[in-house]
């Protein structure tokens, strides 16, 4: 429940096994935000638990959360963003845009990789900001990756591509999304209706 005392969810349980694709839909305000949220500890349950089990080797690389509105850094090149969280290895930025599905857009920048986001992302589009995000989640190889409604201004074409390389041929991460479309719902192992924070 929220600090006012609003009820998000209630009775929710689950149990989302290693490398999964689970998809969360429902109507506005039906608690699959916060769903995630909860999952990824952005958020403090009121009551009950959450646990996940990560490999030692993983440390804090463990979730990447992707939002639907993304937060860049506009001083910063679109590299910069995407390699924000990695150390020393400049080719994941590379690796990640390409995940991304962003090296087409990147070939039409004067400077591709090294263009400056700007003040609120003003050189890319939406979904060149979402995208961005993504790649950014990406490029730490997280084993969960969590996208809140992270692909709604991507078309459905760019979409499936990025799915497919998000899994890759050795499908090594879990994946947790929220999503309208259901061209992208319809790929999941598992869809989680939720209404009035209940599944």
């Amino acid at each position: 429940s929220f600090p006012n005392g609003t009820v998000a969810l209630e009775g929710l349980t689950l149990d989302i096994g290693e490398h999964a694709f689970v998809s969360f839909v429902g109507p506005s305000g039906c608690g699959k935000s916060t769903a995630l949220r909860l999952i990824a500890r952005l958020a403090q349950p009121s009551s009950g638990t959450i646990a996940w089990k990560a490999g030692a080797e993983d440390g804090g690389r463990s979730i990447g959360f992707v939002f639907q509105e993304p937060t860049l850094m506009p001083w910063a090149t679109v590299r910069e963003n995407v390699a924000f969280g990695v150390r020393g290895e400049d080719r994941r930025a590379e690796w990640a845009a390409g995940i991304a599905q962003l090296e087409k857009d990147l070939r039409d920048f004067p400077q591709g990789l090294e263009t400056t986001v700007g003040e609120r992302g003003i050189t890319l589009s939406g979904g060149q900001k979402q995208r961005t995000a993504l790649a950014r989640a990406l490029a730490v190889d997280p084993r969960i990756l969590v996208l809140d409604d992270a692909l709604s201004a991507v078309d459905t074409e760019t979409e499936e591509r990025i799915l497919e390389g998000i899994f890759g041929p050795d499908r090594r991460r879990t994946l947790l999304l929220v999503s309208h479309r259901l061209s992208t719902v319809r790929r999941a192992d598992r869809i989680l209706v939720l209404e009035d924070g209940r599944i």
